[in-house]
C-alpha cells in the first residue's frame, strides 16, 4: 500500500481540532500514525489549528484511525448538544462528513471509499524526465 494522506477538519475549529489531535496521538491503536497539522490565517500568517494531516502507510492504519475518530465523536457528543458532533475527511477534491452516529466500522469503510490518487515520487526510474519529448 501506498502512503494515503488525509486532511481531517472540525467544525468547532482549533480548541477541538488541538484536542483530536491528541487523542490520535495518545489512543492505543492511532498513536504510530504520522500526524501534521497546519494553520493559516487569510494574511498567511500562523493562527489557529486548522487542519490535521493524517498519513496512512498501511491497511491496518484505516482501522486504527477509524476508531479513534469514533471515540472522539463519542467524547465531543457532550459539547454539541442535542447535534451530534461532526468532522470532515479530505482526500484531494473529495471531501465526507463524518457525524457522532457512525460506527467505527462505517468509519473505516467511508476512510477505505476515498479515492486512490497517484503518489508523487522523487524516484528517478519513475519520475518523468524533464529533458524528453512529450508523448504524441
Amino acid at each position: 500500500m501506498d502512503a494515503v494522506e488525509i486532511q481531517i477538519s472540525v467544525p468547532e475549529g482549533g480548541p477541538a481540532l488541538a484536542e483530536l489531535r491528541g487523542l490520535l496521538r495518545d489512543h492505543p491503536r492511532s498513536r504510530r500514525l504520522v500526524i501534521g497539522s497546519r494553520s493559516r490565517r487569510d494574511d498567511g500568517s500562523m493562527g489557529t489549528l486548522d487542519v490535521l494531516n493524517v498519513v496512512l502507510t498501511q491497511s491496518a492504519a484505516y482501522g486504527a484511525l477509524a476508531v479513534a475518530l469514533h471515540d472522539s465523536l463519542r467524547n465531543r457528543r457532550w459539547a454539541t448538544g442535542p447535534t451530534p458532533p461532526t468532522l470532515t475527511l479530505t482526500r484531494g477534491d473529495i471531501t465526507l462528513q463524518v457525524s457522532g452516529e457512525h460506527s467505527a466500522e462505517a468509519i473505516q469503510r467511508l476512510l477505505q471509499s476515498l479515492p486512490e490518487l497517484p503518489t508523487v515520487t522523487d524516484d528517478p526510474d519513475t519520475a518523468p524526465n524533464a529533458d524528453s519529448e512529450p508523448a504524441p
